[in-house]
């Protein structure tokens, strides 16, 4: 029999993951955007830090003396989901460190009732980037509230009680069953915890690992799509229903990478690749008529010939029915 997480661990992060085993298919699919905001309450204002490598949730002060707590924001792309008949869907994030009453590997510890009160997600739509759609702003913070406008379901469970580190889990089938049945291209969630605050600045929070974690490359949230009896998986290389772009790979690169897409039938198209200010770097392919699936390489440079600095870069397939945005990280 084969070995699933060996099998696992061979594929680049950020990626569909297809597995074939035991007549079980199941596809992961990776957070393309996240981040958290802080609202520091006594002053009245936002911070919002995105792609840091972790997300932050719960209270705390900062190096100013302003107290603030923190909700944490994450979308999982659905653009390359399979078409197969869906079982069972589980989210899974990675808990990296905890704090309670600023001591580092404790549960948070409030000094009021709940005492350790438990973090929650919340079934949202968030983002306002012009390219990406995924940069947070500060109507984001009251997302998956009761009655708030961008509030799909609030408080759909517990995500994580304890202070032990590793993978927390949750089924959230009908979420995002939800979010397909609208066609919404990607699943978008809030984390926070049951209580905001208890005013003494210390430090009372959960770390998730996000997009650009350093404790591991595999570590981002995803979704696990488990498939009804499925004894063969599709070819990677059939003519899909619709448009999909493909995780680039390698990934991280240096200093080419491969970007993928398909097509259903001849398409004028245009691929583009931005920062993550929305800055136009490289035009890949401008308007040209396409058909199935195409592979072109980006070495890392602009539109002059320059090699762009280090970072993570967001390339953009754009077809006169439909845009799909992925992100990359391009290391010197």
């Amino acid at each position: 029999m084969m070995n699933i997480k060996n099998i696992f661990l061979t594929f680049l992060f950020w990626g569909p993951v297809h597995i074939l085993c035991a007549q079980v298919f199941t596809d992961t699919l990776y957070s393309i955007a996240d981040g958290y905001i802080q609202y520091h309450y006594e002053d009245s204002f936002f911070t919002y830090i995105e792609h840091s490598g972790t997300m932050a949730v719960g209270d705390g002060g900062d190096p100013w003396g302003s107290a603030l707590y923190s909700r944490g924001y994450f979308a999982i792309s659905l653009d390359s989901l399979k078409d197969n008949e869906i079982e069972k869907i589980v989210l899974e994030l990675y808990q990296q460190n905890s704090a309670g009453n600023g001591i580092p590997g404790t549960y948070p510890a409030f000094w009021v009732k709940p005492y350790h009160p438990p973090m929650i997600i919340d079934h949202i739509l968030y983002g306002n980037h012009p390219i990406s759609g995924d940069s947070l702003f500060w109507k984001d913070w009251t997302a998956g509230n009761e009655g708030d406008p961008n509030t799909l379901s609030s408080n759909i469970g517990v995500v994580t009680d304890d202070s032990v580190k590793g993978w927390k889990r949750l089924t959230v089938t009908q979420y995002v069953l939800a979010d397909i049945a609208a066609e919404r291209n990607s699943s978008r969630f809030r984390l926070r915890l049951t209580m905001s605050h208890d005013d003494d600045r210390l430090a009372d929070n959960i770390g998730i690992a996000t997009l650009e974690t350093k404790y591991s490359s595999n570590s981002v949230p995803r979704l696990i799509f488990y498939y009804k009896n499925t004894t063969a998986i599709n070819d990677i290389n059939h003519i899909p229903s619709k448009s999909t772009l493909y995780q680039n790979y390698p990934n991280p690169f240096n200093p080419v990478t491969n970007i993928s897409f398909s097509l259903s039938g001849p398409k004028t198209v245009f691929l583009s690749v931005f920062d993550l200010s929305g800055r136009l770097v490289k035009i890949l392919i401008q308007g040209e008529k396409i058909n199935g699936k195409v592979t072109i390489q980006w070495d890392g440079s602009n539109d002059i010939g320059s090699v762009v600095s280090s970072g993570i870069y967001i390339y953009t397939l754009k077809t006169p029915k439909q845009s799909i945005s992925k992100k990359m990280l391009f290391l010197k």
